[in-house]
């Protein structure tokens, strides 16, 4: 059997050095390309710069996201006067110092104290929100107002809300010239009577200034101011 001798192709004239070239020309120099350094440069600051600002975003996050801590929530309704139990709290993180809710790390003072007013899941726990009891304590009175429109905030008023009960008095009122004495009070709750729509709240006061506010509250002679909460 005959057997077919492979060859290899022979080089092409594109393949051979063509005259003149510089390659294999020990005479003669070829003419440099030229490198774009400075561009390659250029863009390496760029970059550079696009990395540390992307840094910084992290890092700002991260810090952020280290300065939060887990608050108490209520993880289901708690009823006002249901006494909390740790199956009914969970945590949740918040950045910064929100003076009035409570740290995960103090639900001891929370646990086994009576809510004072209802939590809905996800509700916040605060320091008003709970109580040794609901019942009025020692040296405290529980006073009822029924106020007209324009005499409280239109906003809801809470349990817990420090509020100013103010003598305010009409022009036929014998006690005018006390118009603008004033009380400290607390919210215990409020709500609207559907009969007459008046707004019905009931505010905790000392029981030395009870017998004031519940005569100013009988002559309709009585406005509530909502006040900033103590820092």
């Amino acid at each position: 059997m005959a057997l077919k001798k492979r060859t290899t192709p022979a080089s092409t004239a594109e393949d051979a050095p063509q005259e003149g070239s510089t390659a294999d020309s020990p005479g003669r120099r070829g003419r440099a390309t030229a490198t774009p350094v400075a561009k390659r440069r250029v863009g390496g600051v760029a970059v550079a710069a696009a990395l540390a600002v992307v840094g910084g975003v992290v890092a700002y996050s991260a810090s952020l996201s280290n300065d939060a801590r887990p608050y108490l929530v209520a993880n289901q309704a708690i009823e006002r006067g249901d006494r909390i139990e740790s199956s009914m709290l969970t945590t949740v993180d918040v950045a910064g110092d929100p003076g009035a809710l409570v740290p995960s790390d103090e639900s001891g003072a929370v646990i086994g104290q009576v809510a004072v007013t209802d939590l809905g899941p996800g509700s916040t726990i605060t320091r008003t929100s709970t109580a040794a009891h609901v019942g009025v304590e020692s040296g405290q009175a529980l006073v009822g107002l029924a106020l007209e429109v324009g005499r409280a905030p239109s906003r809801d008023l809470k349990a817990g809300d420090p509020v100013t009960v103010v003598f305010t008095p009409g022009n036929d009122n014998a006690d005018k010239d006390k118009r603008g004495e004033s009380v400290a009070a607390v919210v215990e709750t409020s709500g609207v009577d559907e009969t007459s729509g008046k707004i019905t709240v009931d505010v905790r006061v000392s029981a030395q200034d009870a017998p004031t506010v519940a005569s100013w509250a009988a002559t309709n002679a009585v406005s509530v101011v909502m006040q900033g909460a103590k820092q």
